[in-house]
């Protein structure tokens, strides 16, 4: 029997206790925008998903290509002495993210960014895999440039 993907990610969401708001944002990372199915993790690849949704309609409104992971120049050129920041994985976040911009010496950009604390990897060995990877609690509420987690296209 086929679940439609709204009805799937609902039942997720249940199965871990989550809340979903009226209109919600879920990440899935490695997976084709169109069916989620899975593809290889690639560095500075835009091949995640980025899927807006009713949860109380099965709605999906839209499901399109994202990044969740930091790229390879800011793995390389990290601004934490212990690695760059990769968000935990199943992690419920209900109001940690803001639209704003994301702005370095190199780049201007619409971003989702932190506004309060979060759990994730920093990737200290530089080999964009969360695996052996130390769990931080990064965050105080403020914004923080080095924890941005979401660009958008």
């Amino acid at each position: 029997m086929h679940i439609p993907q709204a009805r799937a990610l609902a039942e997720y969401y249940a199965e871990n206790g989550w809340r979903a708001q009226p209109t919600t944002i879920t990440y899935l990372e490695d997976a084709n925008p169109d069916g989620w199915e899975p593809l290889p993790n690639q560095p500075d690849k835009f091949n995640d998903v980025r899927i807006l949704w009713k949860p109380k309609n099965e709605q999906i409104i839209v499901s399109c290509a994202a990044t969740v992971e930091p790229g390879v120049r800011a793995v390389h050129n990290r601004m934490n002495k212990n690695g760059t920041f990769a968000i935990a994985l199943d992690t419920h976040f209900k109001e940690c993210w803001e639209i704003g911009r994301h702005i370095t010496k190199s780049s201007n950009q619409w971003a989702l960014i932190q506004c309060d604390t979060i759990k994730g990897y920093r990737d200290d060995n530089e080999d964009f895999i969360r695996t052996g990877d130390e769990l931080y609690t990064d965050g105080s509420g403020a914004r923080n440039d080095d924890l941005l987690i979401f660009g958008l296209p």
